[in-house]
């Protein structure tokens, strides 16, 4: 009786472990694409949502008046920001500060696009943290005149400067590699960051009417990247991964900002879960290969709850056996260690490919510290239900001084 539904989870588990490992060597196997620089320019409105901060943001607009770029408009939404004194010669930048404080990402990128200078073509969403090389809109417009109309870009760590941020930026690594590039490369489409991403104008107005994007009711709205991508994908949209297209993130340096962070992350899976399934399913029964293959990248299980699950059942085994003698226990575990092996390894063989800095090497030891800190979100579920789960950023550098 034990031991069937012990199989299954097995079985199950193996697959989370073995799915990253068999998907990365799959992806040598294909040629890269890689669309030829576009003479044409899109005219993109670059939102920014500011939150409570507007300092943070500063440098963030600076480095986009830098770009080499020019068919663009920046709108910064300061809600709830102190804006005295802060003002652009530059007719590009269009600062608004909402009546009344609309303490939601989804609600500050509505009211941009309200106040929209013209009417865009693309619209490209930005963190208040983030910083953006010269060169960002013109390899994201790359894939835009290539004809896609969602495109990611990469985001990649603008501190190392703490345990945590390396950590962080090394989960960062590992998923721009695993989640994001390597589906794109095997034919299908890479998964949102948040940030970073240019979406064609029509498609991201009809995505912000869908139901689950009601702002009115009184919930707050997790996640806003993963009901796009899945709408995204619902809708035959395949989303291009711009692999030269660097965006710098400011990573959390501290414990408690990791726990609040990945409340929200592990909050959003679960209530994504049945919509990930739903995708594998939908791809599946009218033959669309890039459902069924996003569905699957996006119902994996997070790497903290796969490592905690793979030790808790692999000490049920030693238990079972150590109980009943019986071999087949054993033979479950010795199976459960081995997928874990590579699954270690693919994570390993991911960051020498991704070329991870010196300082993310160093910090592995601390990998321990950061799950425990998940699974302290784990049990702080409930926080999400009424919280906006903000993760406050304090690091506002100017792009020269990550570049130099």
């Amino acid at each position: 009786m034990l031991f069937a539904p012990l199989l299954i989870v097995h079985l199950a588990l193996l697959y989370f472990l073995l799915f990253p490992f068999a998907t990365v060597l799959l992806a040598q196997l294909r040629k890269e694409e890689v669309p030829p620089p576009a003479e044409k320019e899109a005219d993109i409105a670059c939102v920014i949502t500011a939150y409570k901060s507007i300092d943070i943001a500063l440098p963030l607009v600076t480095s986009l008046l830098r770009q080499q770029y020019k068919n663009f408009h920046i709108y910064l939404v300061a809600d709830g920001c102190e804006v005295e004194g802060i003002s652009w010669e530059d007719e590009r930048v269009h600062l608004l500060r909402p009546e009344q404080d609309l303490n939601s990402k989804v609600k500050s990128i509505k009211h941009a696009i309200r106040h929209f200078a013209r009417k865009h073509e693309y619209i490209l969403i930005f963190d208040p943290d983030n910083l953006a090389p010269p060169t960002f809109l013109t390899e994201m417009n790359r894939y835009i005149q290539a004809g896609y109309k969602a495109v990611q870009g990469v985001r990649t760590a603008k501190n190392l400067d703490t345990l945590y941020a390396c950590l962080d930026a090394t989960g960062e690594l590992y998923y721009n590699y695993s989640v994001r590039y390597v589906p794109w490369r095997i034919g299908g489409s890479s998964t949102i960051s948040g940030s970073g991403m240019a979406i064609e104008t029509a498609l991201f107005e009809s995505y912000l009417k869908i139901d689950s994007m009601d702002t009115e009711s009184q919930e707050v709205i997790l996640a806003e990247d993963k009901i796009l991508q899945i709408d995204l994908i619902r809708r035959r949209t395949r989303i291009a991964y711009a692999k030269q297209a660097l965006l710098y993130d400011e990573k959390v340096t501290e414990g408690q900002q990791v726990e609040r962070q990945r409340t929200r992350w592990i909050k959003s899976y679960f209530q994504h879960l049945p919509a990930a399934l739903g995708l594998v399913w939908r791809g599946l029964s009218r033959f669309n290969f890039n459902q069924f293959l996003f569905g699957l990248f996006i119902s994996l299980l997070p790497m903290f709850l796969m490592v905690a699950a793979s030790g808790l059942f692999g000490l049920t085994d030693l238990i079972a056996w150590l109980i009943t003698g019986e071999l087949r226990y054993l033979w479950l575990m010795f199976a459960l260690m081995g997928g874990g092996i590579l699954f270690v390894l693919n994570f390993f063989l991911v960051l020498k490919i991704g070329q991870a800095p010196p300082e993310i090497w160093r910090s592995l030891w601390g990998i321990p510290a950061f799950i425990s800190r998940q699974i302290k979100a784990l049990l702080n579920l409930k926080k999400s239900k009424n919280d906006f789960l903000h993760t406050t950023h304090k690091n506002a550098v100017d792009i020269e001084e990550i570049t130099k």
